[in-house]
């Protein structure tokens, strides 16, 4: 939105000047219209009363195999189908109940996808129906270029130790890795995601903000808050790929060999 004067707004969901009386309206209008969606879920809702943990069926999974949950928050394209979020359901529910719907204070006319806890090998099956789907769903979305949305990816606590968490708090937040991190990351975001120098005994605490890069606050999981949102195939898996592969480099690296060269 662009600002005018002090009496109107640009309105992207409209694509003209409004009033900030209207303005107002619309902003409620756009929350009662995600409420009153059967296929999206207050943000409040737990989606684990309809997911379960995830992995192929015939995949091996042990005791400390990692599942990572995902929400990818989307907007609206203007002309954005009045069914999106019936499109977006059918496809995350294709092979299996994948992921659910759920709104998000942080997003102006859009909603969050909430996957079940996968493995990684489950996460490139069960998001491909999306990515395929062109018209029927990704064209009608956007993510990237907008400010109001991001990726966060949830670790199973279960699949790490207190020092493994203690490493990734130290990794992320180190301002040696800082310009590789938001390289990765594709956004450097302080307000939702803020870095502060971390200790390996950090690991331990869950009185954590929940707006900081890694938000450990979570009873089963710990979470990257780190990523800019991307509806590209390629650009998503980068992300997920690089949480695999720091979850695996905190098993195997020392304390002091925490850097990303």
């Amino acid at each position: 939105r662009l600002k005018l004067d002090n009496n109107y707004i640009y309105s992207e969901y409209r694509d003209t000047y409004i009033s900030h009386e209207d303005h107002d309206e619309e902003e409620e209008e756009s929350r009662n219209e995600d409420y009153e969606d059967d296929y999206i879920h207050s943000w409040e809702y737990d989606v684990m009363q309809d997911l379960r943990l995830t992995a192929l069926p015939n995949e091996r999974v042990e005791l400390n195999t990692a599942y990572y949950g995902v929400e990818l928050e989307v907007e609206k394209r203007k002309n954005c189908p009045s069914d999106i979020a019936e499109r977006v359901h059918n496809l995350m529910h294709r092979y299996t109940p994948f992921a659910l719907l759920k709104t998000d204070g942080s997003l102006s006319n859009g909603f969050e996808i909430v996957t079940a806890p996968s493995t990684l090998n489950a996460h490139k099956k069960y998001w491909k129906p999306f990515f395929d789907s062109g018209d029927e769903a990704i064209n009608n979305l956007k993510s990237w270029n907008t400010d109001t949305t991001g990726i966060h990816i949830h670790i199973s606590k279960s699949a790490l130790s207190q020092s493994n968490i203690g490493k990734i708090l130290v990794f992320i937040n180190d301002e040696k890795n800082e310009e590789f991190i938001n390289h990765i990351a594709g956004r450097n975001s302080n307000q939702w995601a803020k870095k502060s120098p971390k200790k390996i005994s950090d690991g331990a605490r869950t009185d954590t903000d929940k707006y900081e890069a890694v938000n450990t606050s979570h009873r089963n999981s710990i979470e990257l808050r780190i990523f800019r949102g991307n509806l590209s195939r390629i650009g998503f898996f980068r992300v997920l790929e690089f949480v695999d592969c720091l979850v695996n480099f905190v098993k195997n690296t020392t304390p002091r060999k925490l850097y990303y060269t």
